[in-house]
């Protein structure tokens, strides 16, 4: 039986609550766990829960579309679609 990639993930660091975050209580446990530009990367995609997230193929999808509106997010997270 072949270990997945993810088996030396250390789930202690995840709060007992984690699937009960959402919005803004989700996207600081993110700002923490993963970096501020990741929570400002989920929170505008109003991806706002544990839920949300693993029902999302790929958040950095969004940095590929064309809009006025993702310039100054495209700006912070260019090293997502490098």
């Amino acid at each position: 039986m072949s270990l997945s990639k993810h088996s030396n993930l250390n789930t202690k660091l995840l709060p007992f609550n984690i699937m009960d975050l959402r919005d803004e209580n989700f996207y600081d446990f993110i700002r923490q766990f993963a970096g501020e530009k990741a929570g400002e990367l989920l929170s505008f995609q109003k991806c706002n829960s544990v839920d949300s997230l693993l029902g999302c193929i790929d958040v950095t999808t969004i940095l590929h579309l064309e809009s006025d509106e993702l310039i100054d997010l495209k700006k912070e997270h260019v090293h997502y679609i490098e």
